[in-house]
């Protein structure tokens, strides 16, 4: 038996085809998308398991290497071989002065200088020691006196 009928759209005024599913055909196509659904909660669940004993390791191995419990050696090879980083993180503040003197043109306003000025921190000399730094500027001050 043929279920499926041609229809014209107002969009297109093209004759369509739609067709018709018959309960069996709809139960199997829901019931595979309710797998599919189950399977990647099933999924979700692991990946959640995974990473909660990660961390636990990860945990147990600093707090040995902070006691002297584990020797640093033996706890890298382990934390190698499961894939995790064994990274402390702190929140750091850093200063910078500098000093110096700076040319500038005579119609120049100094109050300004701040505006056309920018600090960078290069950090690629702590790259290969695994060291990772996420900074940014809170504020620049400049104080000038005309020499």
């Amino acid at each position: 038996m043929d279920y499926s009928t041609t229809t014209a759209t107002p969009e297109t005024l093209q004759p369509t085809t739609a067709r018709l599913y018959t309960q069996e055909e709809y139960d199997r196509v829901l019931g595979a998308a309710s797998n599919a659904e189950q399977r990647y909660r099933n999924m979700a669940e692991s990946y959640t398991r995974l990473d909660t004993m990660v961390n636990n390791v990860k945990s147990i191995l600093m707090d040995k290497m902070d006691g002297a419990e584990i020797d640093p050696d033996v706890a890298f090879e382990i934390a190698d071989t499961l894939g995790i980083t064994l990274n402390k993180t702190y929140d750091v503040t850093i200063t910078v002065t500098f000093s110096g003197t700076v040319e500038i043109p005579s119609d120049f306003d100094i109050d300004d200088l701040e505006n056309h000025l920018s600090v960078n921190l290069d950090t690629s000399y702590y790259g290969a020691a695994g060291i990772v730094l996420d900074v940014f500027e809170d504020s620049m001050e400049i104080d000038a006196n005309e020499s």
